[in-house]
């Protein structure tokens, strides 16, 4: 008996929606492209000089760091993390 496969876009991606556009916005000959709220590139004058932008979140409470970026979220658990207060770090 032979196991059912997944469609190859479940595979890739974990969903059969498609990738919809990034929004684009320009100034001069600088443009960035947003992906679901998140910078995903930078191009200047159609050259990319920046891609996927992330930076370090702090919580204040749980001293835990995480490198947040395309897909973060937060998660409150009322039983285990009810609140978080998070603070942008810079790379060490």
């Amino acid at each position: 008996m032979t196991q059912p496969t997944a469609p190859r876009d479940i595979v890739l991606t974990g969903t059969t929606q498609p990738d919809l556009p990034g929004r684009i916005l320009r100034a001069g000959p600088a443009e960035i492209e947003f992906d679901n709220g998140q910078c995903r590139y930078l191009r200047v004058n159609g050259v990319e000089v920046l891609r996927a932008v992330s930076f370090l979140v702090h919580d204040e409470i749980t001293s835990q760091t995480w490198n947040w970026s395309e897909n973060s979220y937060v998660r409150l658990d009322p039983a285990a993390e009810p609140a978080h207060i998070l603070s942008i770090r810079r790379p060490r």
